[in-house]
């Protein structure tokens, strides 16, 4: 079955009130969400696993939409992982 992108965009637009790229973007957040709290994963690793191989592309997204770029998430969660681990001794 072949859909042209901007009809598939029109009918997504037209029932959810959102672009297409907007479900895609979600979905990508939600799929890095596990990924981001596996501590032996390092940026990069991410990016591949996520299906990417531009690592800045991927910063650039998830500064877009999360308001972050990825690297400087990873870096606050390890931040406050360290920071839990040492008020539960």
């Amino acid at each position: 079955m072949y859909i042209k992108a901007a009809h598939l965009n029109d009918t997504v637009r037209a029932v959810t009130g959102f672009p297409v790229t907007y479900y895609i973007q979600q979905e990508l957040m939600r799929r890095a969400q596990p990924l981001l709290y596996q501590r032996d994963l390092s940026a990069n690793e991410i990016v591949a696993a996520l299906g990417f191989e531009d690592a800045q592309y991927v910063n650039r997204l998830f500064s877009k939409v999360v308001g972050v770029a990825l690297r400087i998430l990873r870096k606050k969660l390890h931040l406050l992982f360290r920071l839990a681990t040492m008020r539960c001794r």
